[in-house]
């Protein structure tokens, strides 16, 4: 008899299931998920590292921050509105000890951005401190796809996640929505040409659109390259390198409190509006949320040095530093044509108090390029 020999090609490996795994008692190993199957893709960041995803999860990372501190990002994947925007935005605030808010709140919270014309919701929320005074965070992108909701959830100590903010945009600025695979032509037919997809719009500048972002909905273009800052450093003050969102950044030495932060943040257009982010300012001190005119209307104008800023002072009504310690936000907004700057003074209320004065004559020194830095003592 005739022996007849075939050629079956192998068939290429496919990601690790970690569910089937789990089925055949067999260790799960972290893996990229299977493109084909989720019809999108994106690019991780070279130094996050992979992780077993769990029962719901698609995809899971690892990232460390510069502190040594861990923090995770998942994606998964829901079929239709998986419970309702507002209903997943209030269980994520919960898992940060934040209470539930109004959808009208939740949608005046949320920025937008838009990777190949499809359109991502970008959520980011600030927990209470614990009793050892770290503060986990949360960034969130959502979008649909395929009649599903897509959830990639950043969490894990704030100093991670601000650290990592830029990367986990390129993430969702990266993604790509694939088209589905075009079936085989008849034999003996030539094959239809491809079918050309409409160029993706430019991406935004990593970066650009979350920042302290937190205004309300509503596309925010990346700015233009940002100017020069100048400024003087008041006594007392350690400048810190700045990265990621930050301009300039600064800490000041508490001694036996625990130390304040300075930020100087730049986001493209209004930023989402000057009432939503003196509200998100506000929960961040365990205030009730506020409707943007409201919070808007806590804010008076300063001229300081050769600007005009819009400034709010806020303090916790109750101890949210190491259980025994009131909080305080000193912020001054300055709107250019095509950017907002916000100057941050935070930590706790006694030592913010002690640096206030401080903090405005700092904002009477900044300047933009080719202006010189201003002398001037603030008048307020």
């Amino acid at each position: 008899p005739t022996v007849e020999v075939y050629e079956v090609p192998r068939e290429p490996d496919r990601p690790p299931n970690p569910a089937l795994a789990e089925i055949r008692g067999e260790p799960a190993r972290p893996g990229e998920p299977d493109w084909g199957e989720l019809g999108l893709r994106w690019d991780r960041p070279p130094t996050w590292g992979l992780k077993v995803a769990g029962q719901f999860a698609l995809a899971a990372y690892r990232i460390i921050g510069p502190d040594g501190r861990e923090a995770e990002m998942t994606v998964s994947r829901f079929p239709g509105d998986a419970g309702g925007l507002a209903a997943n935005l209030n269980r994520w605030r919960e898992q940060l000890n934040l209470p539930p808010e109004s959808p009208e709140i939740l949608l005046a919270n949320l920025e937008r951005m838009h990777p190949q014309g499809r359109e991502v919701l970008l959520v980011d929320l600030h927990g209470r401190p614990g009793a050892d005074g770290l503060v986990q965070r949360t960034l969130g992108g959502i979008l649909t796809h395929r009649e599903a909701t897509w959830f990639f959830k950043f969490m894990g100590p704030d100093s991670v996640v601000e650290a990592e903010s830029g990367n986990f945009l390129r993430l969702l600025e990266s993604i790509r929505f694939d088209l589905p695979t075009a079936l085989p032509a008849p034999a003996g037919t030539e094959p239809p040409p491809p079918a050309s997809a409409p160029p993706p719009s430019a991406p935004p500048e990593p970066g650009a659109l979350i920042g302290d972002m937190r205004g309300r909905a509503g596309e925010v273009a990346p700015p233009p390259a940002a100017p020069a800052l100048a400024y003087q450093t008041p006594e007392g003050w350690v400048e810190l390198t700045a990265g990621g969102m930050r301009a300039a950044s600064f800490t000041i030495p508490g001694g036996d409190r625990p130390d304040a932060d300075v930020s100087v943040i730049a986001l493209a257009g209004a930023a989402g509006g000057e009432g939503a982010n003196i509200s998100r300012w506000g929960t961040q001190l365990g205030l009730p949320a506020l409707a943007p005119a409201a919070a808007s209307a806590l804010a008076h104008e300063v001229e300081a040095g050769d600007h005009t800023f819009r400034v709010v002072d806020l303090q916790s009504t109750e101890p949210i530093l190491a259980g025994e310690l009131h909080g305080r936000i000193v912020g001054a907004i300055l709107a250019q044509p095509d950017r907002t700057w916000f100057f941050r003074l935070s930590g706790e209320a006694d030592l913010v108090g002690a640096h206030f004065d401080r903090f405005m004559a700092f904002l009477g020194t900044v300047a933009f390029e080719e202006t010189s830095p201003s002398e001037a003592a603030p008048r307020y």
